[in-house]
């Protein structure tokens, strides 16, 4: 199986934009370890096991990308699910105005593939607070500025999802407690 690192990961995505049957315009985004490795917040050479998309423009068109998406995880040699919409299910913790902060990553065809912001990445990070995420928001440096972001998401993110308050709430520990590394 091929490794999914920066170079690897564009190539797929590249390779979905030629497989895609389309003649519209499709948007994808793109959030988690992948995210931070193409917009150059985690190292290229880091791995992941999977790129997660979180967003499909247009949602009709989400079944023709995961076909192409298969068709270029056969010719790569890539994991079965390497383009995963697993993270769905955290659909939620996009910060709001996320649109306006993403991050262009590639045009093939008509594939248009963003990845959240740096911004939104740390936000969605300390959120799921997984030790992978903890270890991507130390590698990502994070710093006063977004902690305060941070804060601020969290507020409106316990407003909008109350159901979700214990995980909020240890999300703002996490945040409370890092310490910003010079």
């Amino acid at each position: 199986m091929a490794v999914l690192n920066d170079s690897t990961i564009r190539t797929a995505l590249a390779k979905l934009g030629e497989r895609l049957r389309l003649d519209r315009d499709v948007e994808i985004l793109l959030v988690g370890g992948a995210a931070g490795v193409l917009i150059g917040q985690l190292p290229a050479a880091w791995t992941t096991a999977d790129v997660d998309v979180i967003h499909c423009r247009l949602p009709q068109d989400r079944d023709a990308v995961m076909a192409a998406a298969e068709e270029v995880g056969r010719e790569l040699s890539l994991p079965p699910s390497w383009l995963s919409e697993d993270v769905g299910l955290y659909a939620w913790t996009l910060p709001e105005g996320w649109e306006y902060r993403r991050v262009h990553v590639l045009a093939q065809n008509h594939l248009r593939v963003y990845a959240a912001s740096r911004l939104d990445l740390i936000a969605m990070k300390f959120v799921a607070h997984r030790e992978r995420d903890l270890e991507h928001l130390f590698q990502m440096r994070v710093r006063t500025d977004e902690l305060s972001f941070v804060r601020d998401y969290l507020d409106a993110l316990v407003i909008r999802h109350p159901n979700e308050s214990g995980r909020i709430e240890m999300a703002r520990q996490y945040v409370d407690g890092w310490e910003v590394q010079s």
